[in-house]
């Protein structure tokens, strides 16, 4: 981010209370980012603008702010399969995934299908706008030349249903994983605190 001050001559008094703090930038920042439920980035741009605005116009002239996305969903599935194959390799694990449209799908369902005697739950997030529906991602899974004979597949319209299959069949030997987007995860955890109290 960088602001552009209204008048050099705040730089020479060298005093905090002329200028801006960066510190206080930050905790606006933070304060915007921890309250988002924004759907997109740039509206999330807009709130942290305007706030910083409020709380600096008069000392500032301009002002650009970039936002970089680094949770990118690779990033993710990468972090999660490796941990998988360095810590408990042989444990059976069902997957419950689903994902926004708009991600790096193709990729991250390659790196899960490296989890060996995986079985995968794709589902449709709560996202009207930007979900990739369970048909398309089933189809991603099924046209992956990783998928094997100890890979087993299903799909569900949607995760309300997904504590369904642990209700009838319960394996304690199995981890639960659900990964895709935040909208699709929060999905599953809210569904997981109505099952656990049950």
């Amino acid at each position: 981010m960088r602001l552009k001050l209204q008048d050099l001559n705040v730089l020479k008094a060298d005093a905090l209370t002329n200028t801006i703090s960066y510190g206080e930038v930050y905790k606006i920042i933070a304060h915007e980012v921890a309250l988002s439920q924004d759907q997109l980035l740039e509206y999330l741009g807009v709130r942290i603008v305007e706030a910083l605005r409020d709380r600096f116009a008069e000392k500032f002239s301009s002002l650009t702010l970039s936002i970089k996305k680094i949770a990118l969903p690779i990033n993710g599935t990468n972090a999660l399969v490796k941990i998988f194959l360095l810590t408990v390799p042989n444990r059976k694990v069902t997957g419950w995934v689903g994902f926004l449209g708009d991600k790096q799908v193709v990729r991250c369902v390659d790196r899960l299908l490296d989890l060996p005697n995986a079985e995968f739950v794709v589902s449709t997030p709560d996202n009207p706008e930007r979900a990739l529906p369970a048909d398309k991602l089933y189809g991603i899974f099924q046209a992956n030349q990783k998928i094997k004979q100890n890979h087993v597949l299903y799909k569900i319209p949607d995760p309300s249903s997904l504590f369904n299959g642990i209700l009838a069949n319960p394996d304690a030997e199995m981890i639960y994983i659900a990964t895709g987007s935040f909208y699709f995860i929060n999905q599953v955890k809210s569904q997981w605190e109505q099952y656990r109290f049950k």
